[in-house]
């Protein structure tokens, strides 16, 4: 996670409306299948739809395949940056060889450095450049001298071992860096107005943000499904929709939410209100529940502090309070002993054993499958597991007015289980059309038999191993095998817990089965 930006305070705002409609004769919707494991004009194309698989490396990174220039890469995808970067040929770290899709180092590359931090210490480090034209895999629909950080050095290993050379960020532009450091370089130090910021999106933010601006796409927004590739093979079918909700689904069926919003440090314009605006994607919660029971509210974060999470899909597990979260490893674990920093490691029990980790988000329920809520505690062993959940400690939790103000991170194992929208609205003039999310339960009623059927049958027929595969970012998207709630799902495992080949996810993706682990 990125902090990039001085935030001043935040505000809230109350709508239960869904997303109204948009439309235009160069709007478009487009589908990307994505993977797990984040001067300048664009030509305008006329409506098109593209669909492109998701690649999946091991439910820890989640990847997209992209056009650099005319060179297919893969990127991470992220909702919890807004940086576009990519490792280059000339990269000089020692985990920048093994036959990673690396890029060609531009030859236009700027004098501009770029540097990026993540909340887990990685980061990336370049020179900005631009690509011609960059596209999502099979999509025809191009962009045009998209900046990016060619990135020569980085200690991202999680990210380039699972195939990825870098991060196709989502997150709103004030989440970044690219545009402020090239708006710097070139106005001098002065604090941005809005019309300079502004100007500069349109032409160094991220991909997505940029057919925002343009008004391009069909609705100012994207939504996501995430496979599932680890302990029951299966799920929903992984698939980006850029501009719209994915074919067949109706946005009345979904729970809307308002995104939160902040005072931040940019100078309005002569006549310009100051506007709140959106930084990560940050999402209400009324309470959080396990097992039907609600728990406590953190006794470390202000009670004028509403609760509220960002939704990453950046993050391989969920994180939340300490004190929260060592509650929910007393409650799933018999053995467990409460500490000020929790201990994932201690907080074991049977993989055999369903535990619902739900959040109540605009007035509706959207539990984690039993099925996600679980880690092996030793490797790929499923006899024991510990819940994938992580705490927050004091430092990281917000404090009033300072800063950004959510106390729990909504990463993979939430977004396997639900069909997850975000919508911009109006970037520049947020009031205009407030950003929002909706969210869709894909979770089965019977999700708890299933988790016990699959363990039971991975230690008796698997060896006592989870069933894993792994998906490489295809380049079309094959047809879903059938639809719960109107989103497209995965195809089943067979006994072996491999995808059939009667019913292969990806035209292309390279998928296979494996007993034992595998963790790039």
């Amino acid at each position: 996670m990125l902090f990039p930006f001085f935030l001043l305070s935040s505000s809230t705002f109350v709508s239960g409306i869904a997303i109204p409609s948009h439309s235009s004769k160069n709007a478009r919707v487009f589908e990307v299948p994505i993977g797990r494991s984040r001067g300048l004009a664009r030509q305008r194309l006329a409506r098109s739809t593209a669909q492109v698989g998701l690649g999946d490396s091991g439910d820890e990174r989640y990847s997209i395949s992209v056009n650099f220039g005319g060179s297919e890469t893969q990127l991470l995808l992220d909702t919890g940056s807004s940086d576009l970067w990519a490792t280059t040929d000339k990269c000089t770290a020692s985990h920048c060889s093994g036959g990673l899709p690396l890029i060609s180092q531009p030859s236009n590359l700027s004098a501009i450095s770029g540097l990026v931090r993540y909340g887990d210490g990685t980061s990336a480090e370049g020179l900005f450049a631009t690509t011609p034209t960059f596209s999502f895999a099979g999509s025809q629909l191009p962009l045009t001298d998209q900046v990016f950080i060619a990135v020569n050095n980085t200690n991202a290993t999680s990210i380039l071992n699972s195939k990825s050379v870098g991060i196709l960020p989502l997150g709103f532009p004030l989440f970044g860096i690219t545009w402020r450091d090239i708006l710097s370089a070139t106005n001098g130090n002065t604090e941005p107005t809005t019309e300079q910021a502004f100007a500069s999106w349109k032409t160094t933010a991220n991909p997505v943000n940029r057919m925002v601006l343009d008004g391009s796409l069909d609705s100012p927004m994207f939504s996501v499904a995430l496979q599932r590739d680890t302990v029951d093979i299966g799920g929903n079918q992984g698939i980006l929709t850029i501009g719209g909700l994915p074919s067949g689904v109706d946005n009345s069926t979904l729970a809307w939410g308002p995104v939160r919003l902040y005072n931040v440090s940019l100078t309005p314009s002569p006549g310009e209100v100051a506007e709140q605006y959106p930084v990560p994607w940050e999402l209400f919660i009324d309470d959080v529940y396990l097992d039907g029971v609600v728990l406590p509210k953190s006794n470390l974060t202000a009670s004028s502090i509403r609760l509220s999470a960002i939704v990453d899909t950046g993050d391989a597990v969920v994180r939340g309070p300490a004190d929260v979260v060592n509650e929910i490893y007393s409650r799933v674990s018999s053995s467990y002993q409460s500490s000020s920093s929790p201990n994932i490691n201690k907080a074991t029990f049977s993989c055999l054993t369903p535990h619902t980790l739900a959040f109540s988000i605009a007035g509706k329920m959207f539990p984690i499958d039993p099925r996600d809520f679980i880690l092996p505690s030793n490797d790929n062993e499923v006899k024991n597991c510990v819940p994938a959940v992580v705490g927050y400690s004091a430092s990281d939790l917000p404090q009033p007015g300072k800063g950004t103000q959510f106390s729990w991170s909504l990463g993979d194992p939430f977004l396997k289980s639900v069909l997850t929208a975000f919508y911009y609205g109006n970037i520049t003039h947020p009031s205009v059309d407030l950003p929002r999310m909706g969210l869709l339960s894909t979770v089965p009623a019977n999700a708890s038999a299933l988790l016990t059927e699959v363990i039971s049958e991975a230690q008796k027929k698997n060896g006592g191993n989870e069933y894993q595969t792994i998906e490489l970012a295809p380049t079309t998207l094959a047809k879903a095998a059938a639809t719960f709630s109107g989103v497209a799902q995965a195809p089943e495992r067979d006994a072996n817990g491999a995808i059939a080949t009667s019913t292969t996810r990806w035209s292309w993706a390279v998928v296979v089965a494996f007993a034992a682990g595998w963790f790039l």
